[in-house]
């Protein structure tokens, strides 16, 4: 995969304007036009805050430290300070990637009634909480002290685990995040549908809406796919192209998990459209 750094800059500050916009109209929905704003959209907000900071701090990184730049002629001082952007970076990706699930999830608890589907997604959140705290904590705790992460410019004693130790920790938690996008986008709500009353053209669509989240599954592939090339050096330039698949991948989650609930405002929009004289709110 050729990978131009400029390209990729472009792209995160496009994706954070389209992540900022999802979310609004989310919000709007439920508040403006259902006025009822549940669990789940406050998880979804959560989840853009952590994905704007891992946004805002890539773009940062990119520009100025040499992250995922190796063209970027930078001093010791300014590799040093990319190093600790890209750890911070990697927590906010993970905390993102679990809370969308988690919104996600939510979701599906207002439709979901059969206990084994309810106790499958209670297991999946589980799951993830402990594989993403555990892939925090072995981030954060790879080089000990943990200043030795970003501070090996400047000759600090210390040590860091090995590259497959962190590589492994890695695939696990992509595994689950994987699984975790077809189980909640597909699986389940095809379930649900399956015996329901609504008709065929109902349930697909519906069916569609609900799985428009598991696009994500798309760039958590692709990540997964570029793992096993994972490097650390003393450059805050290692692995560019599994950079922005995190990137991409936390992006397309919340873009699409907010287009699940958008359905209303078309509805109320095409309405209007044909001459309807209904409030937008009412």
């Amino acid at each position: 995969m050729a990978y131009s750094p400029t390209a990729c800059l472009v792209v995160t500050i496009v994706l954070q304007v389209l992540v900022l916009v999802a979310i609004a109209l989310r919000l709007y929905v439920r508040v403006g036009v259902k006025g009822n704003i549940a669990a789940d959209d406050y998880m979804a907000v959560l989840a853009t805050a952590s994905y704007t900071g891992l946004s805002i701090l890539y773009i940062i990184a990119m520009a100025n430290y040499g992250v995922a730049d190796p063209e970027l002629r930078i001093s010791e001082e300014q590799a040093s300070t990319g190093l600790l952007l890209v750890l911070i970076g990697e927590v906010l990706y993970l905390i993102s990637t679990y809370l969308v699930k988690v919104s996600v999830a939510f979701t599906l608890f207002r439709i979901v009634t059969a206990k084994a589907h309810r106790y499958t997604i209670y297991t999946l959140l589980l799951i993830g909480a402990i594989l993403t705290t555990i892939a925090c904590f072995w981030a954060v705790f790879l080089c000990k002290p943990v200043n030795h992460f970003w501070d090996r410019f400047r000759g600090t004693a210390g040590s860091c685990k090995s590259i497959r130790t962190l590589m492994a920790v890695h695939l696990v938690q992509a595994s689950w995040t994987l699984i975790s996008d077809l189980t909640l986008g597909l699986v389940i709500p095809g379930l649900v549908l399956w015996d329901s009353l609504m008709e065929r053209r109902t349930k697909i669509l519906v069916w569609f809406l609900l799985g428009f989240g598991s696009l994500a599954a798309i760039a958590t592939i692709m990540r997964i796919v570029y793992l096993p090339s994972m490097t650390i050096t003393d450059s805050p330039a290692d692995n560019p192209i599994i950079v922005f698949w995190s990137i991409l991948e936390a992006a397309i989650g919340i873009i699409c998990s907010a287009a699940a609930t958008w359905r209303p405002l078309v509805s109320r929009l095409r309405r209007s459209s044909t001459g309807s004289c209904q409030p937008l709110g009412s």
